[in-house]
């Protein structure tokens, strides 16, 4: 005996169920279904993996409070900067230049008085020994050549002495180099007269020329470098 299916009513055996065709489908669309919840759990599973994954590879960010700015309101009684700038630096480079000026310049003055006083022996020699250049009296000839040396001489001592005096003389940081350059140029100075000296010791006249070339040399360089000091410590003083 037959009966109609629930669903479709075609024959099914038993009564009250489905036949087999729609059984079928009902097996078949539950495993749709269940696969379909299936693919969502995994493919949500993924996503999540994936959204964690990447959380941890990323820097942490901390936040931090930035503060207020607080408005500070000067004091109308402060110093100005450059004021401190300039009481701090310019003022003991200044004293110190002043105690330094005060020291060199009597020694360049003894120094620049001793140079002009050879320079004028040098002239009177020259005037001497021009006046009897044709005499045939060798002995006077000597006699002033040999006297002029013995000046030449008491030149190049003071000269030495001057020039010890000023080396030992701790200068500025800033006039170290002045003060080595004007030491050089005296002690060629010397040089020079110690030139004349051995000349006139050999009667050698060509050695006496060079050396009042020597002489004219050291003596703009002197001159050179005491002026750049005198200029310099005048403007200190102002």
């Amino acid at each position: 005996m037959s009966y109609p299916c629930l669903r479709c009513g075609r024959t099914t055996i038993n009564p009250n169920e489905f036949c087999r065709n729609c059984v079928s489908q009902d097996k078949t669309q539950k495993i749709l279904i269940f696969g379909a919840v299936l693919a969502i759990l995994v493919l949500g599973a993924i996503a999540l993996l994936v959204f964690q994954a990447t959380l941890s590879s990323s820097p942490t960010v901390t936040l931090v409070n930035t503060p207020t700015p607080i408005a500070i309101t000067p004091i109308a009684t402060q110093t100005p900067v450059t004021n401190i700038s300039s009481s701090t630096n310019t003022s003991p480079k200044t004293e110190l230049i002043t105690t330094y000026s005060a020291t060199m310049q009597p020694i360049m003055s003894d120094v620049r008085a001793e140079m002009t006083a050879t320079v004028l022996d040098i002239k009177d020699f020259l005037k001497s020994i021009n006046a009897i250049k044709d005499s045939k009296d060798n002995k006077e000839v000597r006699r002033i050549i040999d006297n002029f040396r013995e000046q030449m001489k008491k030149h190049s001592a003071k000269l030495v002495t001057l020039n010890t005096s000023l080396r030992s003389i701790a200068p500025p940081s800033q006039l170290e180099s002045k003060q080595e350059s004007l030491s050089i140029a005296i002690n060629k100075y010397n040089g020079a007269v110690q030139g004349y000296i051995q000349g006139l010791a050999a009667y050698n006249f060509q050695q006496i020329r060079v050396s009042q070339t020597q002489l004219e040399q050291a003596d703009k360089e002197v001159l050179t470098v005491m002026v750049e000091l005198q200029e310099i410590f005048t403007e200190n003083s102002k």
